[in-house]
């Protein structure tokens, strides 16, 4: 393998390997009180939990706070993975 390709193929290796390595996640929150069109920060959380699992990424975190949320969640990067934080009762 040529220099310059080894060089590309690390740096692209870094560029996807640095979120994990770093430690940076994003963490969305759901309150009953949110909306669905804002940025789900703790300030200005989403409604839905489901509108959380279509922004988050593997890794990511999303805090649902103290609520009665009635929906179904399909993940859309079903295998990806994150964390749900709060008092989640799941009923089938």
């Amino acid at each position: 393998m040529a220099p310059k390709n080894a060089l590309i193929l690390w740096i692209q290796v870094l560029v996807m390997l640095y979120p994990s390595v770093t430690g940076i996640a994003a963490e969305y929150h759901v309150s009953k009180t949110g909306n669905d069109n804002n940025p789900g920060t703790a300030g200005m959380p989403f409604l839905t939990i489901q509108r959380a699992a279509n922004a988050a990424h593997a890794g990511d975190i999303i805090t649902v706070h103290q609520g009665v949320y009635r929906e179904n969640v399909n993940p859309v990067r079903g295998g990806d993975g994150f964390t749900l934080i709060g008092n989640v009762a799941l009923q089938r």
